[in-house]
């Protein structure tokens, strides 16, 4: 069997420009990465509030915050670590908000704040480097708002839908054995570090889930 995680908005143009400029070096060295993911308020009883689904601001919206800056490893000498991170609670166990602090080995800074309570949504990706900087105003949702700011260049890379890209690049690993930008160890990695950031911020971590094997008759 063969599965991937839905991080969709690593198959889309925007991230992947993101990724070339500092393939090129315009932006010079890696020196911060600031991702900043908000959303109003889902009803009280939404499942997203609920602790024993996996939910909360983190596991919700968070988990991109944490994922794109792990993505930023061949730049930075390497994954981020975590330094700190603090939360505010909806309910018992259940965080509203979380800020993480994350170091990289070769000494850039990543911030990481979401909240899923906000005024209005805001799903944005800043790279600044010793020479330049580059933003995707909404890297989550492309769809939504398509553009990459370099410099003082607007740049517009399509609204096309990032499922549809991941889809795509799923079928080609399925059917022709290309490679995929997010693997097995990925998805192990990323839960971790959100696992250590809920520690961090004083919330438990959200329960484990198994799965039986099922047998033939």
């Amino acid at each position: 069997m063969r599965v991937m995680e839905a991080f969709h908005y690593l198959y889309h143009p925007v991230l992947l420009r993101l990724h070339e400029i500092l393939d090129s070096g315009k932006l010079g060295e890696l020196r911060a990465a600031e991702a900043e993911l908000r959303i109003p308020a889902p009803a009280d009883s939404a499942p997203r509030w609920s602790f024993e689904l996996a939910g909360g601001a983190l596991m919700d919206v968070g988990c991109y915050g944490l994922h794109a800056p792990r993505g930023l490893a061949p730049w930075a000498g390497g994954a981020p670590v975590l330094e700190s991170a603090t939360g505010t609670a909806r309910r018992p166990g259940v965080d509203q908000a979380v800020d993480a602090r994350l170091a990289f080995p070769g000494g850039a800074a990543g911030i990481v704040r979401c909240d899923m309570a906000a005024a209005e949504v805001r799903f944005c990706l800043r790279l600044t480097g010793t020479r330049g900087e580059a933003t995707a105003v909404n890297f989550v949702r492309p769809d939504i708002d398509d553009r990459a700011l370099v410099g003082d260049r607007v740049e517009h890379l399509g609204r096309r839908p990032s499922y549809s890209y991941q889809l795509e690049a799923f079928a080609s690993h399925v059917r022709e054995g290309a490679l995929l930008r997010n693997d097995l160890a990925d998805a192990v990695d990323t839960m971790a570090l959100i696992d250590e950031c809920y520690r961090a911020a004083g919330f438990p971590v959200r329960p484990r889930s198994r799965v039986e094997p099922v047998t033939g008759a």
